[in-house]
């Protein structure tokens, strides 16, 4: 992405604000979408303080499911699988820069 295209996408969304700018218990689809979209406790916390309580219900199961064993688990499990595929695209980008060094030296 090119700087111009950067800025553009960053006026756009300082123009679109915060999804949870205007939500209120009125528009369902709007709760769920801002559920989905946060990415903070902050936005949870704005969310649940609407009292709405099909999203208390789901933001408590979410508090519950994120502090098990099993999910601490399977984060741990991505985390080392990011890891591994860091590793693996830089050596492969090693062995390429290595492979057009020697085709360079033998004038390939």
């Amino acid at each position: 992405m090119n700087l111009k295209n950067y800025q553009n996408l960053n006026r756009a969304r300082q123009r679109e604000g915060s999804p949870l700018d205007d939500i209120s218990d009125k528009n369902m689809l709007k709760l769920w979408l801002a559920l989905f979209k946060a990415n903070t406790q902050e936005e949870l916390d704005k969310i649940n303080s609407l009292e709405v309580p099909i999203m208390e219900q789901a933001i408590n199961a979410y508090n519950t499911i994120t502090v098990s064993p099993e999910f601490k688990e399977l984060e741990r499990l991505r985390s080392i699988a990011r890891h591994n595929e860091t590793a693996a695209l830089r050596h492969e980008r090693a062995s390429n820069n290595r492979r057009t060094s020697k085709m360079a030296r033998h004038g390939c």
